[in-house]
C-alpha cells in the first residue's frame, strides 16, 4: 500500500509492492474511497494519536506480511530519528555525496530500511528549524599533536585561577601590510564608502608585538619589521617592569622558535619570569588572541594609508580606555 499524507505531517508506512497510476481511479466519492492515495491519515494513527508504522518482514521482497498488526510509533520518535538522520554525513549512510540538501534527505528518508517516512520539504524545513538545525558552513580543525598537551593547559589554567594578578600574555599580529585595507561601515544603501587603491606596496610589512596584562585588562605593544629573539626579550622585559616588585610573574605564549632561545631562557630564570607555552595548534589557550580580532577591526580596517597604523592606535586608546568592558591599549612606535 501507498499512502500519502497531508502535507506537514510524518508518516511511515510499509514498501509497497504495486503503486496503482494516479488516473487510475475517477475523481469521485467512490473514487476517492478506492483510491488509497486519497485516503484520510486517520488509519494510519492508533487511537491514542501515535503514527503507525510496519516493520517488513524478511523474506517477502520489500512487501509487508498479510495480516501483519501495525507498531505504533510516537511522533516524537519519528522526529528524532529525521533530526538524527539530518545531522549525520551522507558517507556514513552509504550514500554518494558530502552533505544533505532538503531533496535528498526527503528522498531518503523515503527508502529508509524497514520504514518509509514521508516528509514534504517545506515540513521538513520546519522541523529543522523548530529543532534547531541550520544549515551552516563546516569548519576546519586541528588535534593538537603536542605530547605534553594537557600538562601544558593545565599549567596555563592553574597560574590563570591561582595568580591572575601575575598573569601575562605576549604574542604577535600579522603580518599587517601598510596600505589601505577595506572593512566595514555604515553608508547609505548601494552608495559604500571607497578608499583608494594602491597598486605598488612599496613600504613591506609589520608585525605587532602584543603584550597583555590579564587582572589589569591592559594591551599594549610595538609594531616591528619582523620577528625575532631580540624583539621578543624586549616584550618580556616591558611585561617584567609591570611588576616591578621582583615576585614571580606568569607568561603565556606559543611555540614559536624566537620565543624559547637560550638567552630568553636564562633571562626568564633570574628575573622570575615562568614561560607558560601554550601546546601545537592550541593558540585559543593563550588570552590575548581574543585581543587581536578587535584590533584589526578598528584600527586598521578602512584605513586609508601607511601613516594611520600607528596613530590610529594611538587615538583608539583614547577612546577606548574609559570603557571598562573592552579595557585599554597603548601604542609604541
Amino acid at each position: 500500500m501507498d499512502v500519502r499524507p497531508c502535507p506537514g505531517h510524518i508518516t511511515t508506512t510499509v514498501l509497497a509492492a504495486f503503486t496503482p497510476p494516479a488516473n487510475r481511479y475517477p475523481r469521485s466519492p467512490a473514487g476517492r474511497a478506492r483510491n488509497p492515495r486519497r485516503r484520510s491519515r486517520d488509519h494510519l494513527r492508533g487511537a491514542d494519536g501515535q503514527f503507525a508504522c510496519t516493520a517488513i518482514l524478511p523474506g517477502y521482497g520489500g512487501q509487508a506480511a498479510k495480516g501483519s498488526v501495525p507498531c505504533p510509533v510516537p511522533r516524537g520518535v519519528l522526529e528524532d530519528f529525521v533530526i538524527q538522520t539530518a545531522t549525520t554525513r551522507p558517507v556514513k549512510l552509504g550514500q554518494p555525496f558530502t552533505r544533505w540538501s532538503l531533496r535528498k534527505l526527503v528522498a531518503y528518508l523515503r527508502k529508509v530500511h524497514g520504514r518509509i517516512i514521508r516528509i514534504g520539504r517545506e515540513a521538513l524545513r520546519s522541523l529543522l528549524a523548530r529543532r534547531g538545525v541550520t544549515f551552516q558552513r563546516t569548519k576546519t580543525w586541528k588535534e593538537s599533536p603536542d605530547p605534553d598537551r594537557d600538562a601544558k593547559l593545565d599549567r596555563i589554567e592553574h597560574v590563570q585561577d591561582r595568580f591572575p594578578d601575575r598573569v601575562f600574555a605576549f604574542d604577535e599580529f600579522g603580518p599587517l601590510g601598510i596600505r589601505p585595507t577595506a572593512g566595514s561601515g555604515w553608508a547609505e544603501q548601494r552608495r559604500p564608502d571607497r578608499l583608494p587603491a594602491t597598486y605598488h606596496r612599496t613600504h613591506g610589512v609589520r608585525y605587532f608585538h602584543g603584550c597583555y596584562s590579564v587582572s589589569d585588562d591592559r594591551l599594549w605593544g610595538v609594531n616591528r619589521r619582523k620577528k625575532g629573539a631580540g624583539n621578543t626579550l624586549a616584550a618580556l622585559k616591558s611585561i617584567r617592569a609591570a611588576r616591578p616588585d621582583g615576585a614571580p610573574i606568569y607568561v603565556i605564549m606559543d611555540n614559536l622558535s624566537a620565543h624559547k632561545g637560550p638567552a630568553i631562557r636564562r633571562w626568564a630564570k633570574k628575573h622570575k619570569v615562568e614561560l607558560c607555552f601554550t601546546p601545537t595548534y592550541a593558540s585559543w589557550a593563550n588570552p590575548i588572541e581574543a585581543h587581536f580580532g578587535p584590533l584589526r577591526q578598528f584600527t586598521i580596517a578602512n584605513a586609508p594609508g601607511r601613516h594611520t597604523t600607528s596613530a590610529a592606535c594611538s587615538a583608539w586608546n583614547a577612546s577606548r580606555s574609559s570603557d571598562v568592558a573592552i579595557g585599554s591599549i597603548s601604542i609604541c612606535k
